[in-house]
């Protein structure tokens, strides 16, 4: 599959979901030759996307894919939300997530650790300060030690 193919779903996504008041969060093209799954992930900037905005957009999508040229035999269209426990993908998200609870996985050790679980209390271009329940510490993680970072259900 090309990646001129992957771009203009990339383009036609983020088309859509400007127009329903959504952002476009991932994009995966997976399976064999024959028949592709086209898995378009949509989040919304202030609250948690809802089954029916995944329809809607599944809606408006589907006629565009009808419409084009699609280098493969068949296709299952697949929308769906980040999830609960959504990747935090950098500062951006690290304000918008303020006060949850998340799950940070670091290159480097910080106080000989590389796992931290806590509260995000505060972020800016060079560290997120989490509050660690059980020892209600806060530590301080630069973000360029950050390998993986995600939403965890804060019971």
């Amino acid at each position: 599959m090309s990646e001129d193919f992957r771009d203009k779903i990339i383009k036609k996504s983020e088309e859509i979901a400007k127009s329903l008041g959504l952002e476009l969060f991932e994009i995966n093209i997976t399976g064999p030759k024959r028949k592709k799954n086209i898995e378009i992930t949509i989040d919304h900037p202030k609250e948690s996307v809802s089954i029916e905005m995944c329809e809607k957009f599944s809606r408006e999508i589907e006629p565009w894919f009808d419409s084009i040229d699609i280098p493969f035999k068949s296709y299952n269209l697949i929308v769906s939300s980040p999830g609960i426990d959504r990747a935090l993908r950098g500062l951006k998200d690290y304000k918008r997530f303020k006060n949850r609870l998340a799950k940070f996985i670091l290159s480097e050790r910080i106080e000989n650790r590389t796992v931290f679980i806590g509260h995000i209390k505060d972020a800016d271009e060079e560290r997120v300060i989490v509050h660690e329940r059980d020892s209600k510490k806060d530590f301080e993680i630069p973000i360029n030690t950050i390998k993986k970072a995600n939403l965890e259900i804060d019971l």
